[in-house]
């Protein structure tokens, strides 16, 4: 906006002649009346500038405080969304874990199959305490107990359960108990002793 400058008014001195001549002073007096009016239109001028410039500083105002709290209301939007994200990242290594744990190929057995190791494993060692002789020690009662998951996707299977899953409401208890078949004792016509299983 351009600035005006009021004109100023600067009257050419007299001489004794002229202030007596009521012409002049006449001239004079209209040339500075025609300066005041001059003066007046630009300082009214002027003042409808200041106005307007008055209003443009609070429109501006205006407007940089809403821009302010934009930013402010941004920002907290910006901090809302950082910690959402570090309790989704959270929660996604903690699925992630879990989903780990699930994925793991955990030991299985059908339960026919661990009761056939454990039979093999006590007749082995009836055989080896026979063939030592002398006084041998026969396991003829052994009692099992076994915790753990019961997986039935393929047959009835028993499968080992993650650490985290390990307790009292979780395990599924499986017991039996191994006896050695009924001996019956028979002597053959040379004398000689021999067992055979039973029913």
């Amino acid at each position: 906006m351009a600035k005006t400058t009021p004109p100023r008014f600067k009257p050419a001195p007299l001489n004794e002649q002229q202030i007596r001549d009521p012409q002049v002073l006449r001239a004079r007096l209209d040339e500075a009346s025609a300066a005041a009016v001059m003066r007046d239109a630009v300082i009214s001028e002027r003042d409808v500038q200041l106005a307007q410039s008055v209003k443009d500083l609070d429109a501006a105002s205006a407007q940089s405080k809403a821009l302010l709290e934009t930013i402010a209301a941004q920002e907290v939007t910006i901090k809302a969304s950082n910690t959402q994200i570090a309790e989704l990242s959270n929660t996604n290594r903690a699925l992630q874990a879990q989903l780990d744990k699930l994925t793991v190929n955990r030991p299985k057995i059908a339960v026919d199959n661990l009761v056939r190791q454990f039979s093999s494993g006590i007749e082995k060692i009836n055989t080896e305490a026979r063939k030592a002789g002398g006084s041998m020690m026969l396991v003829d009662n052994l009692e099992v107990e076994i915790k753990g998951g019961i997986d039935v996707a393929d047959g009835l299977r028993i499968t080992q359960l993650p650490e985290s899953a390990i307790n009292a409401e979780s395990v599924s208890t499986l017991r039996f108990t191994l006896k050695p078949s009924t001996v019956i004792r028979m002597i053959d016509d040379d004398g000689d002793t021999e067992l055979k299983p039973g029913g």
